[in-house]
This record gives structure tokens, sequence and C-alpha cells, in this order.
């Protein structure tokens, strides 16, 4: 229409009045960690590969495009490193074709946990057993392959999953949501927006931001919570010096302190963030501490060393 208007076929574009209805977003269906730890049981007995495929995808986050593309010299397994370099895609005119990754910024590498590089390196010893024992093995260095040695195709996890799904009767969310499920939990674990998006291989945090931000709303209610929790001796404090509290009875509340400040340092990410919850209870703090763990552990001695001279 641009181009009609423009030679004077037409004096107005229809399409400019259309309003395109919102479609509304539906919601990720992702594995929780029970479900992920009940599928993890059920894989015990099952094909090596699957074992380490679904491992492996649910531990990194990788995509599965990425998880097809790895190969041998990819894994690093005196350090627990594996490497992404590549991706491993289909389409009905090229068949299955190596390509780059989706973005720069998905060239990462991860470690992973010993036993996750232990089921790899039973599946390299499988897979040379294989290629002794095939005729016409084809030799593509992938960990994820066909039984002749060529690259996997990618609907195969996919509908093994579903498969293995049906037989245990679980829920099937798919391959992607494992995805979701490692980004889930690095969130819940407390990880920063930066260190989750370089996990997950996103082009900037806010692409993260933007995928989980309620996931990362749910994190920070929690750190809130905890911090409320182990602030709440130091308002105690005051209101024991009005109510005439003994000194005895408030030493003893110092023991059940230690569990929530040492519960608080692994959360708190941020001296600023602790100073302005210390400022909800009216406390004025200045904390000669370089990060919000040392803070806790300061304000924790001050208030024994407080508790000590009253004495």
């Amino acid at each position: 229409f641009v181009y009609a208007i423009r030679t004077g076929v037409c004096i107005d574009n229809p399409c400019r009045s259309v309003v395109v209805p919102k479609q509304p977003k539906a919601e990720k269906k992702i594995y929780s960690q029970e479900e992920t730890a009940l599928l993890f049981s059920r894989l015990r007995g099952e094909p090596l590969k699957y074992q380490a495929f679904f491992y492996l995808i649910a531990y990194s986050g990788f995509r599965r495009s990425e998880m097809l593309g790895l190969e041998w010299r990819d894994i690093d397994f005196q350090n627990n490193l594996v490497s992404v370099r590549r991706s491993s895609n289909y389409t009905a005119e090229k068949g299955i074709y190596t390509d780059s990754t989706k973005t720069k910024f998905s060239y990462r590498t991860i470690k992973v946990s010993d036993y996750i590089m232990d089921i790899l390196r039973q599946l390299q010893a499988e897979q040379k057993e294989q290629a002794v024992l095939c005729d016409n093995w084809i030799s593509s260095d992938r960990l994820f392959i066909k039984r002749n040695g060529s690259p996997m195709n990618p609907q195969t996890p996919y509908g093994w999953l579903k498969e293995f799904c049906k037989k245990n009767d679980m829920e099937f969310h798919g391959i992607h949501s494992f995805r979701h499920f490692t980004a889930s939990a690095l969130i819940s674990y407390g990880l920063d927006v930066t260190s989750v998006s370089r996990i997950l291989g996103h082009g900037c945090p806010g692409t993260t931001l933007n995928i989980y931000s309620h996931a990362f709303q749910t994190a920070q209610a929690k750190a809130s919570a905890a911090m409320d929790s182990a602030f709440l001796f130091l308002s105690q404090n005051k209101n024991n010096e009005d109510n005439g509290v003994s000194k005895k009875e408030e030493k003893d509340n110092v023991a059940d302190s230690i569990k929530s400040l040492e519960e608080l340092a692994e959360q708190i990410k941020t001296l600023t963030e602790l100073k302005d919850m210390a400022s909800k209870y009216g406390f004025d703090i200045s904390i000669p501490a370089s990060n919000a763990k040392e803070a806790v552990q300061w304000l924790y001695f001050g208030y024994l060393a407080s508790v000590k001279s009253q004495n």
C-alpha cells in the first residue's frame, strides 16, 4: 500500500485502521523440583544417551539445538567443563545440519557436577564399543547420535521423553521446559540476573528479566522475608530495653539469631539492600564491609560486643 499511495493508485492504506487484538500469553509449563527429581529417579536403567541428555539439559539450561551440537572435544573431563560452540538443527530441505549458535552470547562454558561427568564418561565408552561393532559407523564426534554414529535428529529426544512420561504416568512439558526449570532454580537460589543471563546464553540481562520477571519477584520476596526475620532480634533488643528485660534473657536470645543471620548472609546480595532493610527498623548502620555477607557478620559481632559490654 505504501508503494500504491506513492504512485497515486491509492490515497490511503486501509490496514492502518486495523487494531490487532492482544493475545493472552500462555503460562509457561515448568517442571517442578519434585517432578524433576522423580524424572531423574525413573531415568535410572534407561539408555545412557537419554540419561546424559536430560541430566545435562536440566543442569545447564542449554537449548535443545545446543545439546545436540555438543561434541566430545567440547567436554573437559579434567575440569568438569562443558562448552557450547555450535548447534544442530533440522529442516526438510537440508536434513540434519550444523549451524552457529542463536547469538554470539550463546558461546559459553559452564561447570557441571561430578555425577553428570561420570555419566558422560560412560556414554563415551559405550560409543567407542558401538564404533567397533558397527560396520557403517559414521564418526561425527557428537555426544548424542544415532546407532550408526551420525548426529541425532532433534525430534528424537522430544519423542522419547513424551513416551517416557506416558509410560511412567508423569506430566509431559516438552524439552524447552527444562531450560525454564534451570533458570527458575538459579533465580530461586539467589543468583543475580547478569549471571543467570550468561549461563542461559541470552543476548542481554534485559531478556532474562523479561522472560523470568515473576521468578525474580518471587526470589526477592523470599529474601525480604528472610531479612525481616534476621533483623527481628535488633528490634527486640530495643523493646527489651524499654520493657526492662534482663541482660541474661537478652543474651539467651543471641543464640536464636545465629541461624537466621547465617541464612541471611547467603541470600543478601547487596550492601545497599541490607542498609535499606536496617532503616526499616530504625537503625542507621555504617559498616566497613565490602559485601553483604561481611555486613551481616559485622552486625552480629557488633551486637555480641554490645551485650558483653553491658553485662
